[in-house]
């Protein structure tokens, strides 16, 4: 009877002690429970914003290239209709036309303005078919072999290849993707600068009639710029495809090489999380309306997401 009497106190103990535990750890638990919820809903309000403003922050600068890219066409277009370039594209030689000379002054003149409006666009340059003549804002050759690698120069291009690949065909509002144009200095003749830019070209009097090029060359830093608040992120960059697909230009703070996935994008505009190189990277893209081109911009996951890592789990000791 003792000995049950006993047993029977230390179950009673046991089980208050059993009470206590579960209450303790329930007691415990609520606030790493509710610490736990809270905190994920931060992180998930965070990530929202970040999309948001990644996405907001490309809109606008995909806004301003779209207008920017517009004008050059415009640009380019009332050139292609201006009578003083057509009456100059059916000259046959420089050599023949003593008032040719004047002709290439005038149209110089005409173009010279442009560039100094218009910040976007560095050089602007004519060429003519018949007469092998070009025409920049500020020189002008009446040969190509004259100053084709002597004093301009597209990317690794001969003279060549210039004249077959650019000079000989035709376009309709055709963009080249960044490339190097090397140029003389013109306050030093002996020196030479180079510079990344795009190359817009649109053939005059139309692309079924071919008489020349009118060819527009925009500075990358120009459009560097716009997107200095990403690129300027730790590993964070920005490329822009054209409408097939094509890479036209990258920009990076880094000299590193710029990875351009081979993404499948369902929308217009989009975010997603893909992993590269054992890293995640916040994928940002938006279409332009006005040319199809897509912005893509990548940037650290832990960059982006470094408001939700900078907060305390309110369980943290």
């Amino acid at each position: 009877m003792g000995h049950y009497m006993e047993m029977s106190r230390k179950m009673h103990r046991s089980r208050i002690f059993i009470n206590f535990l579960i209450s303790y750890l329930v007691v415990m638990l609520i606030p790493i429970i509710i610490g736990a919820v809270a905190y994920n809903g931060a992180l998930q309000v965070v990530e929202r914003d970040a999309r948001e403003a990644n996405l907001s922050m490309l809109e606008q600068c995909v806004a301003i290239l779209d207008r920017r890219f517009e004008e050059v066409e415009c640009i380019a277009t009332q050139l292609a209709l201006n009578p003083k370039l057509w009456d100059f594209a059916r000259e046959l030689s420089p050599y023949i036309d003593r008032t040719i000379p004047y002709k290439i002054n005038e149209i110089r003149d005409e173009i010279a303005p442009i560039t100094t409006t218009n910040n976007f666009i560095k050089m602007l340059c004519i060429y003519f078919n018949k007469s092998d003549v070009t025409i920049f804002t500020t020189h002008s050759w009446i040969k190509l072999d004259y100053f084709y690698g002597k004093t301009f120069q597209y990317g690794d291009m001969d003279t060549s290849e210039w004249r077959d690949k650019i000079l000989n065909r035709c376009f309709h509002k055709e963009y080249f993707p960044i490339n190097s144009v090397i140029l003389k200095d013109q306050n030093d003749p002996s020196r030479f600068i180079s510079e990344s830019m795009f190359m817009f070209i649109q053939s005059f009097p139309s692309i079924y009639s071919t008489k020349g090029q009118i060819m527009v060359f925009i500075p990358k830093k120009k459009i560097e710029e716009l997107f200095r608040p990403i690129i300027t992120q730790q590993g964070g960059y920005v490329y822009i495809l054209d409408s097939k697909g094509r890479k036209l230009a990258d920009f990076s703070s880094s000299e590193k090489a710029v990875e351009a996935f081979d993404f499948t994008f369902h929308d217009s505009n989009g975010f997603f999380v893909h992993s590269s190189n054992e890293e995640d990277m916040i994928v940002t893209y938006k279409t332009s309306l006005y040319n199809g081109w897509k912005y893509i911009a990548v940037m650290p996951y832990n960059i982006v997401m470094q408001r939700v890592f900078n907060i305390d789990c309110p369980t943290k000791s």
